[in-house]
């Protein structure tokens, strides 16, 4: 099986966290029928119980969740200034990236941070976990598009 980003998902623990900070979001927008953290997904490719395919295909409605492929960050942040609508977003914390300053500049709340942690990411179909999980820190904020 070839692995992408989609194959791995937060640990349980940590999104739960999020959505007593946050509230519970309706959608989680990057996921599988295996990796999903809401009841409603959108997945990438046709998958089992998912809600619309391909994301970035329809409008996003307030409360969504959304921990993207890393490739896709940036897209993520246009879209979600195109749509004007907030929801809850999970990025590296990567200084260094473009995209940075715009994920900085679209926070309306607190933002958490998490990991680096052992079972920060695991991979959806095993015990698999992340080879970065021993340096890679997430950050977790409500973000707007309507600033």
């Amino acid at each position: 099986m070839e692995l992408d980003s989609s194959h791995y998902m937060l640990d349980p623990k940590i999104f739960w966290d999020i959505v007593n900070k946050f509230g519970f979001p309706n959608l989680d927008l990057f996921a599988r029928n295996v990796t999903a953290q809401c009841k409603r997904f959108v997945s990438w490719f046709p998958t089992p119980n998912c809600v619309p395919v391909d994301a970035f295909s329809f409008v996003w409605r307030d409360n969504f969740y959304a921990f993207p492929p890393f490739a896709l960050i940036s897209r993520v942040l246009k879209k979600i200034k195109l749509d004007k609508f907030q929801g809850i977003v999970v990025v590296p914390k990567w200084p260094g990236q473009p995209w940075f300053p715009d994920f900085l500049s679209m926070i309306v709340s607190s933002v958490q941070e998490y990991g680096p942690s052992y079972d920060l990411l695991s991979f959806s179909y095993s015990s698999r976990l992340h080879p970065m999980n021993n340096t890679l820190v997430l950050m977790a904020a409500t973000l707007s598009g309507n600033l």
